[in-house]
């Protein structure tokens, strides 16, 4: 595997963080509708 310069590095990085944004406002949505419904997450 080759070095990875800091640009690299910085995009990888920002692509994995807003990776994981994504998933925690899915996973609080996904609770936000099983406090409303009752049930677990519902089908998109």
């Amino acid at each position: 595997m080759k070095q990875l310069n800091k640009l690299e590095l910085a995009v990888i990085n920002k692509i994995l963080i807003g990776h994981n944004k994504l998933q925690e406002q899915l996973h609080n949505i996904n609770v936000k509708n099983r406090e409303m419904t009752g049930v677990g997450f519902l089908p998109l």
